[in-house]
């Protein structure tokens, strides 16, 4: 079972790309998926869809990660972070915080991540931008192969040309 299932708190809310699912702890949002992607089992669906929050569990970061998605869909570029709750490894942690500083409209290629982690384990880090829990928040749809394609992403490369398209529009 996935583990993000037996999380305290789990919606859906719509995106002008797709259902976006989150689940969030406490501390702040675990993870974040598109409800459409490979990501999500049926199973997973179908138990998200007979999921029902309590009143009074963490509200604030429901509103506060929808605040967040409204001001990056409106091409505003959202000024406060909702609170996060990551779980990754310390090499992933330094991949996902290196993409975080990737400016909104720009792209760098995975060679270009992994020498800015002063590292040439460039599959290491494609692999920890693949593991990437929170697409849009940490901005892995920024990084593309050396040869300057779209590349590979998670949930799909329409939707990553959407959003680096949207993004280039805001720069």
């Amino acid at each position: 079972m996935n583990k993000d299932l037996n999380s305290l708190w789990q919606w859906v809310t719509k995106t002008p790309i797709g259902p976006l699912w989150a689940s969030a702890s406490q501390q702040g949002i675990k993870r974040l998926a598109f409800a459409d992607s490979y990501e999500l089992s049926p199973f997973a669906l179908t138990q998200m869809a007979d999921f029902h929050r309590r009143p009074g569990e963490v509200p604030d970061l429901e509103a506060s990660l929808d605040l967040w998605l409204r001001s990056y869909f409106d091409k505003d570029i959202p000024l406060k972070t909702p609170p996060l709750d990551i779980e990754g490894t310390q090499f992933q942690r330094a991949v996902w915080s290196a993409l975080t500083q990737i400016p909104t409209g720009a792209t760098i290629s995975y060679s270009q991540l992994a020498h800015s982690l002063g590292s040439r384990a460039y599959r290491a880090v494609g692999s920890a931008v693949g593991a990437n829990p929170l697409p849009l928040i940490i901005p892995c749809h920024r990084v593309l192969p050396l040869n300057g394609d779209i590349g590979n992403y998670a949930f799909g490369a329409s939707r990553k040309a959407w959003l680096l398209e949207r993004e280039s529009l805001k720069a």
